[in-house]
């Protein structure tokens, strides 16, 4: 066998396992995200959150996900 026919198929089977998998994690990321700038409507007043703040909050939520 060829070793490039090998990692071709490798690369292949491996991508169409994986790739699935990383467009869900992706939607389900976004949707979180989203929420959270709905959830910011009614929270910031509940909170006493002022919208620097907020944005700093998101910020670090953000990093959270950039680490992930």
């Amino acid at each position: 066998m060829n070793v490039l026919t090998v990692e071709a198929r490798t690369k292949k089977k491996t991508m169409r396992r994986i790739l699935p998998y990383i467009l869900l994690l992706y939607i389900i990321c976004h949707i979180d995200r989203i929420n959270i700038g709905f959830a910011a409507l009614e929270m910031n007043a509940e909170l006493a959150l002022s919208a620097e703040v907020f944005g700093l909050l998101s910020g670090i939520f953000f990093i959270g996900y950039f680490f992930i």
